[in-house]
C-alpha cells in the first residue's frame, strides 16, 4: 500500500464527523465541499480583513488537500497552453490579463475530477462562485440580455 492509499483511508475515517461533540467555544463551519459541519480549526484557512473582522474558508482541510491532489495529477498530465492560447471565455491572451493575474488556471470538474481546459483567473472565480451550475450560468446570460 503506497503513502497515499494510506494516508486517504485514514482521512476517509474523519470523513462522517457531524455527530462528534466539537468545542462549543471555538465554533464550527459547514464546508462548502463534503457538506459536514467542522470546528474552525479544520477549516481550509483563517485570515483578517481590513476592518479587523476574521474570516475561515467555506472549505475544510480535507477537501481542500483532497482538490489539490486532483490539480496537481491534472498540471502533470496536461501542458499549459502556449502564447498564443486564448481564455475560452473572455477572450484574452495571458499579456492581456492583470498584471497580478497574469497565468493561467487549470478548470476541472469537482465531480468527475476530469480537466476541462485553462481560464484565466477572473473566468474560473466566476464559475465557481456560479456553483459550476450551468442553469444558474443560464439565468444570469437571460438577465444579462433582458437587462440591455
Amino acid at each position: 500500500m503506497d503513502g497515499d492509499t494510506l494516508m486517504d483511508n485514514q482521512l476517509e475515517l474523519f470523513q462522517d464527523t457531524e455527530s462528534m461533540d466539537f468545542s462549543k467555544d471555538e465554533g464550527s463551519k459547514k464546508c462548502f465541499s463534503c457538506g459536514i459541519n467542522r470546528p474552525l480549526h479544520l477549516m481550509q484557512s483563517f485570515w483578517y480583513n481590513k476592518n479587523g473582522t476574521a474570516s475561515i474558508s467555506n472549505i475544510c482541510k480535507i477537501c481542500a488537500k483532497e482538490q489539490q491532489k486532483v490539480v496537481q495529477k491534472l498540471k502533470r498530465t496536461t501542458p499549459e497552453p502556449d502564447d498564443k492560447y486564448k481564455c475560452p471565455i473572455c477572450l484574452k491572451k495571458k499579456e492581456e490579463l492583470p498584471e497580478k493575474r497574469r497565468y493561467w488556471v487549470l478548470d476541472h470538474d469537482h465531480e468527475t475530477k476530469k480537466f476541462r481546459g485553462w481560464l484565466c483567473n477572473t473566468c474560473n472565480s466566476a464559475l465557481g462562485w456560479l456553483n459550476d451550475d450551468a442553469e444558474l450560468i443560464s439565468r444570469a446570460l437571460s438577465y444579462l440580455i433582458k437587462s440591455k
